[in-house]
């Protein structure tokens, strides 16, 4: 029974880990992505630099509430598979038995 959990908080941890790291790769990609977009690379957005593509990959970068919170909205998720996991082991464990 113990192993069960154990397992279980060890897969709902790397799940987590993963779906976090998933997303600061995807915010990383976004911030390079705008970077192309300064030309003099002086950290601000000239007239000459602004086009419909920058300002749409901008908004994806400054709208980043999602992203921001992702470590505390992603834990209900995780919790949930974790649990499905555990119900998943506890099934197969019995059917082991019989």
């Amino acid at each position: 029974m113990k192993n069960k959990i154990k397992y279980s908080l060890i897969f709902s941890l790397v799940l987590y880990l993963l779906a976090n790291l998933f997303i600061i790769i995807q915010e990383k990609y976004y911030e390079d992505n705008l970077k192309n977009y300064d030309l003099n690379e002086n950290g601000f957005f000239e007239e000459n630099e602004r086009t419909k593509k920058q300002q749409i990959i901008q908004e994806i970068v400054a709208g980043d509430t999602a992203r921001t919170l992702a470590p505390i909205t992603t834990i209900p998720i995780i919790i949930i598979f974790g649990f499905l996991f555990w119900s998943t082991l506890k099934i197969v464990g019995r059917k082991k038995l019989t």
